[in-house]
């Protein structure tokens, strides 16, 4: 499956053509991305910055490897946002958009893990 959310042949190449350690990454991300989400919730609704910053870096470091294009960018957009912030930037839009992703990709996961992983199999 190659798509906005789980892109197999990138998954399986940020994991050094390895099929079953990309799948494996991917199981990982899925297990930790709701504790992700909702630490990323709870940083915004606080205004905790610090804590906001390591969960998107823990996050974006875990997207890397999987080949989650959508959620990949939303970390990116976030986490670029957050650092670079001043004064009335509202990052609430890209908070929304991180979790749209995470909750699109927690939809789509399961079943992509159900799929042959293995190089020129058919999606």
């Amino acid at each position: 499956m190659h798509g906005p959310h789980i892109d197999i042949p990138l998954a399986i190449a940020r994991a050094g053509g390895r099929p079953d350690l990309a799948r494996d990454l991917l199981r990982m991300l899925l297990d930790e991305l709701p504790g992700h989400l909702e630490a990323v919730a709870e940083a915004c609704r606080t205004g905790d910055m610090e804590a906001l910053r390591e969960t998107l870096h823990r996050l974006g470091g875990a997207a890397a490897y999987c080949g989650v294009p959508r959620l990949e960018e939303a970390v990116r957009r976030l986490h670029k946002a957050v650092r670079d912030r001043r004064p009335g930037v509202d990052i609430g839009p890209l908070a929304e958009d991180l979790h749209a992703a995470g909750t699109a990709l927690l939809a789509a996961g399961p079943a992509s893990l159900e799929q042959d992983w293995n190089p020129g199999a058919p999606a």
